[in-house]
């Protein structure tokens, strides 16, 4: 009688640790986002002047190409930041997003943050750096 008494009381208390520890766990990742995580607003200046394209963006490759054939690289400055692999750059996008007060899920690439303003879209991000180049 003891020695099952001890086994259940052991079993009890095994669950309870394990349920412990997954509640541990999963309620740290949930509530602790590490630094890369959080978008903060002191990175992007209003002057900036970003185009954020993904690697494996079908879209951004045929801006690239547009760019590349107008010679853009050489008449205007401005950054060009990969989102895909890089989550600085994707949380400096969001945070282009927000000035320009556009929902995240609406976000996509190519985007063009200039100067407070925000271009979404190959046919926006082209008409953009056409008029760009007439200055």
């Amino acid at each position: 009688m003891k020695k099952e008494y001890f086994i259940g009381a052991a079993a009890v208390f095994l669950l309870l640790g394990i349920t412990y520890a997954a509640y541990s766990f999963t309620a740290k990742d949930q509530t602790t986002p590490t630094t890369s995580d959080i978008v903060t607003t002191h990175n992007l200046k209003k002057s900036d002047f970003i185009y954020f394209w993904g690697s494996t963006c079908s879209h951004c490759k045929e801006l690239n190409d547009w760019i590349a054939k107008n010679k853009v690289n050489e008449k205007l400055t401005y950054k060009k930041l990969e989102v895909f692999y890089n989550k600085k750059n994707s949380n400096l996008m969001q945070e282009a997003a927000q000035v320009c007060g556009i929902p995240s899920e609406q976000v996509g690439v190519p985007f063009i943050y200039d100067n407070g303003k925000c271009y979404i879209g190959t046919p926006d991000a082209e008409a953009h750096f056409t008029e760009k180049l007439k200055k």
